[in-house]
């Protein structure tokens, strides 16, 4: 038997009369089934890096937490006989009045890896020394540069509308800086390294 099948308007207007679809051998049309899509043909996004001191997610403030990670890393670092004094935002001042400026990264954005920034400006002053801290869960990856080592530092870094950027990253227990696709630099050895610090 041939099955024909006729829209929706055609089946009303027949039930209407009494016939059934049975005694003319027809189909009622179907709605047509969208097609699922396949996991690999859907388009895979990146998750989007919070900026850096900007509140994110609900509930959830950065720079709260950021300001507070910064507090509790300035109290170890008087145990090491460091005492730093606030001068303005990530900046700080040594006893003799040099820069430290704190970038920190409240988390590693990926398993062993971690995005930084800093006012350019904050290393136009002389002797300034840098501190990257990088936080993963409750201890904090500490890197000093003394102002020696900061000439070989800057030109590795990204400059964004005025802020320097800092992509720390660990492979097989080695930190690099990371230019990305340009190159990197190995800076296991800055990893607690508090002595230059002590004299300045």
């Amino acid at each position: 038997m041939r099955i024909i099948r006729l829209s929706e308007e055609a089946c009303r207007a027949l039930e209407q009369l009494g016939v059934t679809f049975e005694t003319i051998g027809v189909v009622p049309s179907q709605p047509d089934t969208p097609t699922a899509v396949k996991p690999s043909q859907r388009a895979e996004r990146p998750p989007q890096s919070p900026r850096i001191g900007k509140e994110t997610g609900l509930g959830y403030n950065a720079k709260a937490e950021g300001a507070e990670n910064r507090r509790e890393y300035l109290r170890q670092l008087r145990q090491q006989g460091i005492v730093l004094e606030h001068e303005r935002r990530t900046a700080y001042l040594t006893p003799r009045g040099n820069r430290v400026v704190l970038p920190l990264a409240n988390k590693p954005w990926n398993p062993g890896k971690w995005f930084l920034g800093a006012p350019k400006e904050f290393f136009d002053k002389p002797n300034t020394v840098l501190i990257l801290i990088c936080k993963e869960a409750d201890k904090f990856l500490d890197f000093l540069f003394p102002p020696k080592d900061m000439q070989k530092l800057l030109p590795m870094l990204t400059e964004v509308r005025g802020e320097l950027r800092f992509n720390v990253r660990r492979d097989e227990g080695v930190y690099y800086l990371y230019r990305p696709a340009v190159d990197k630099m190995d800076i296991t050895r800055f990893l607690h390294h508090y002595e230059p610090l002590k004299g300045l």
